[in-house]
């Protein structure tokens, strides 16, 4: 079994989602108060989530914390 994190995210004024992939959860952590804390102008939601896969490739996803601009 594999564990690791990504941080879903839309930027202001973009229609695309991004997907940052992390192997470990304190990095995760840092960029999302990174982005949610000190450049929340920039975001329009930021959401972190742990993926964790089986060794038949499913994946269980659940979702840490969510951030939505106000």
């Amino acid at each position: 079994m594999n564990i690791f994190w990504d941080i879903v995210f839309r930027r202001v004024g973009d229609s695309l989602e991004e997907t940052g992939r992390y192997e470990d959860v304190d990095a995760a952590r840092a960029d999302y108060l990174y982005m949610t804390q000190e450049h929340p102008e920039d975001y329009e939601y930021v959401c972190l989530r742990q993926i964790e896969t089986d060794y038949n490739a499913e994946e269980d996803i659940t979702q840490l914390d969510i951030w939505y601009a106000e």
